[in-house]
């Protein structure tokens, strides 16, 4: 290693993001020792009014109960956020956001470092129209355990629980109309969870689901981003978080001599790792030697697994709303087409909307106000808009 990347991987843990200060200081609530794990999907196991709140609303921060890889009982942590004004208790619609990639470790969990809440896009109108917020932070991440990256069902049932619990929760006065928001990785999360919501969480009442640049086929992403500058950390914490939860082997796909690199830079969150690409360039592992031996989309096990994480068709009666950047060099807006026209075919009204000069990191932020009165309309009874046969 270079001086430089010793250095960087020394100061790392006070760089940025969930690992700071912050975090340490908040890292009490997430410790299960005591807590009764097993328990109804969605019941609460603790919670806490955070110190700092969004205007117009307040946040709570929980840990519920979900259900695991093998139907095993989990803890899950994430915030909830209850409007001040809007519809009475008992009947507040819910907004279930479910956030883009912060990496797969404990310590990357959203709810630790949520100060200003700036990540949940299009909060602030939600809020006004007097919806309650969910954000999960996704199973491993905040709780102990590990984080299934990119496993659509796991981040599904996360999402519906996050609504289970805001329903739990005396103080939101949740109903059980929700749409889920999402970004990115949460756009996967988001397209599972009203996939699953039928069958696994019947007694809610999905009216739509809203996705920024979303996860959808894998196997068409990964092997072309993982040559991007955003793309090849996302790649190692699927190569790192899926040797894990599936027990396929690394080494199948990854040059032996760049395994360590791969472990190294899926143990830091998104923001440890732009600051380390920053502050190293060239000096980065990733830039020092070929990782892929084999492509992920075409090489078995790996091909099946992504095959069985894309999202595939939701119910006909579930309205979508899909932003993309034109600018995205993580998530291409042909691929995204290509999930919006598959959507078309399977009965869906699609709403698609392009931003052409937007990149990955800002097209939740560019289209949340679009987001947000689309979502409004489904609350309030509207034809959903589409584009498809158009």
């Amino acid at each position: 290693m270079t001086r430089a990347l010793l250095f960087a991987l020394a100061v790392l843990p006070f760089l940025f993001g969930a690992a700071g200060a912050n975090a340490e200081s908040q890292s009490k609530f997430y410790s299960l020792a005591g807590e009764t794990i097993s328990g109804a999907p969605g019941s609460i196991i603790k919670s806490e009014k955070m110190l700092r709140s969004p205007l117009g609303g307040t946040a709570y921060r929980v840990i519920y109960r979900s259900k695991g890889m093998k139907g095993e009982p989990i803890a899950v942590s994430g915030v909830i956020i209850v409007p001040k004004d809007g519809a009475p208790a008992g009947q507040r619609p819910v907004v279930a956001w479910a956030h883009r990639t912060t990496g797969i470790a404990p310590k990357c969990a959203p709810s630790m470092g949520m100060v200003h809440f700036d990540d949940i896009d299009g909060l602030f109108p939600l809020l006004k129209q007097g919806y309650v917020i969910t954000a999960t932070d996704y199973p491993g991440l905040g709780t102990p355990g590990l984080h299934p990256y990119l496993v659509g069902e796991s981040e599904g049932r996360a999402v519906l629980d996050s609504v289970r619990a805001a329903i739990a929760m005396p103080e939101a006065g949740a109903g059980k109309e929700f749409v889920v928001w999402g970004e990115g990785q949460g756009g996967q999360a988001a397209f599972f969870a009203a996939k699953m919501a039928h069958s696994y969480a019947r007694e809610l009442k999905p009216i739509g689901v809203a996705a920024a640049s979303p996860i959808t086929y894998l196997a068409d992403l990964v092997d072309d981003d993982f040559a991007t500058k955003a793309g090849d950390n996302l790649t190692s914490y699927l190569l790192s978080s899926w040797s894990r939860i599936y027990g396929v082997k690394t080494e199948s796909v990854v040059d032996p001599a760049a395994v360590h690199a791969v472990e190294e830079q899926a143990s830091q969150c998104v923001h440890d790792f732009v600051d380390l690409r920053a502050k190293l360039g060239d000096d980065l592992p990733f830039k020092k030697m070929p990782i892929l031996t084999k492509e992920l989309g075409t090489t078995k096990p790996w091909s099946t697994l992504m095959a069985d994480n894309t999202p595939g068709s939701l119910p006909r009666d579930i309205p979508v709303f899909i932003a993309q950047g034109g600018k995205d060099e993580v998530v291409p807006e042909a691929v995204t087409r290509k999930y919006g026209d598959h959507l078309c075919a399977g009965g869906n009204k699609v709403k698609m909307v392009v931003l052409p000069k937007t990149g990955h990191r800002a097209i939740a932020k560019d289209s949340g106000k679009m987001v947000a009165e689309w979502i409004a309309a489904r609350f309030a009874g509207e034809a959903a808009p589409s584009v498809c046969g158009g």
